[in-house]
């Protein structure tokens, strides 16, 4: 006698179990969402790195005009008090703070560096044929690996080095009219 199989072992699963099925996908997606937005808002990079007063971090990076050309931590020590503008060509706040660059480099005589941030060279080179050049020296972290050294999270940010090579004043964001006085004032204690 011929066993005969039931015919319902073959059927698709119920519409309630493929319910189930994408409600915890979906669930698992937000949690993951979730966990890195969280994260990212309590996130903080090394204290050392917040902290002021401290030595900036070691590096060479080539220049934006010349990859031949390297610029290095020494450059910035040896030309302080200078800023250093953290920046990138395709940075809407970095098209916007860039006329207060400009305005702290050429009527307060600010020596400003620029540090290019995760992106072309060319496409950086464009950028400042359009705008204009307020950098003393301008150069490249195409991968974004030196920047990690400075705690940065986002661009713009810039800083303030005193002549002893130490980080006095950092500014994180967008440079506005409202924040001119303050890194003056910032500029003008880091030349004592």
């Amino acid at each position: 006698m011929a066993h005969n199989k039931p015919q319902n072992d073959n059927k698709p699963p119920q519409k309630s179990q493929r319910i189930s099925f994408k409600l915890i996908f979906v669930i698992i997606i937000l949690g993951c969402f979730v966990g890195v937005f969280i994260r990212t808002l309590t996130y903080k990079p090394d204290v050392s790195l917040e902290a002021l007063n401290k030595n900036m971090p070691v590096f060479s990076l080539p220049s934006l005009a010349d990859n031949s050309v390297y610029i290095s931590n020494e450059d910035i020590k040896e030309n302080a008090p200078a800023l250093l503008n953290v920046w990138a060509s395709w940075c809407a706040p970095c098209r916007n703070e860039h006329k207060f660059i400009s305005q702290l480099s050429k009527e307060h005589n600010i020596k400003i560096f620029g540090l290019n941030y995760k992106d072309k060279a060319e496409n950086g080179q464009s950028f400042l044929r359009k705008y204009g050049n307020p950098f003393f020296k301008s150069m490249n972290d195409a991968d974004g690996l030196t920047t990690l050294n400075w705690g940065i999270r986002g661009v713009p940010e810039t800083f303030i080095i005193n002549k002893q090579g130490k980080i006095t004043y950092r500014h994180t964001g967008e440079i506005r009219q409202k924040d001119m006085a303050t890194i003056l004032k910032a500029y003008n204690e880091a030349l004592n």
